[in-house]
C-alpha cells in the first residue's frame, strides 16, 4: 500500500484494515489471521480495544498464534482438516 510514497508495513496494514472493519459498525468481525504482521505488545492491545467493542458485536478470529485466542469465549481447534 503506497500513498504519497509512504510505505506501509504488514502491521499497519492490518491495523488499517481493523479499522476500517471497525467503522463498518457491523454485527460481527471476521478476522482471519489479522494480526500475524504485528508484535506480541501491538496484539495484545489491539485485542483488549476489540474485547471493549465485542460487548455488543460477535468476533470470529481465525490465528496460528494462541496468544490472540486467550480471551476467547469459544475456541474451535482444526487438525488435518477435523474439528
Amino acid at each position: 500500500m503506497v500513498k504519497k510514497g509512504v510505505m506501509l508495513s504488514g502491521g499497519q496494514k492490518q491495523r488499517i484494515s481493523i479499522a476500517r472493519a471497525l467503522l463498518l459498525d457491523a454485527e460481527i468481525l471476521l478476522l482471519d489471521d489479522a494480526l500475524s504482521a504485528v508484535d506480541g505488545q501491538t496484539e495484545y492491545q489491539i485485542l483488549q480495544n476489540l474485547a471493549q467493542w465485542r460487548k455488543e458485536k460477535t468476533i470470529i478470529i481465525s490465528a496460528h498464534r494462541l496468544s490472540a485466542l486467550v480471551d476467547a469465549t469459544n475456541i474451535l481447534v482444526l487438525n488435518k482438516a477435523k474439528s
